[in-house]
């Protein structure tokens, strides 16, 4: 999502049938919370990043 974010920008959301971010860094933080209370896997510090990075530009 971040990779396609930084190439389409906000029309990136029009793919979707839900289109408002904040519904999809929902999705993306509650994945995040459920891997965090599994493991301490490196994966979900880049996850972790990713979805903070894609919340930034959204939010810019």
């Amino acid at each position: 999502m971040l990779r396609d974010f930084r190439q389409t920008g906000s029309e990136l959301w029009q793919r979707f049938s839900v289109k408002d971010p904040e519904d999809h860094l929902w999705y993306y933080r509650s994945l995040l919370a459920a891997y965090k209370q599994r493991t301490d896997s490196w994966l979900v510090d880049v996850l972790r990043r990713n979805i903070d990075e894609l919340a930034e530009l959204v939010n810019a």
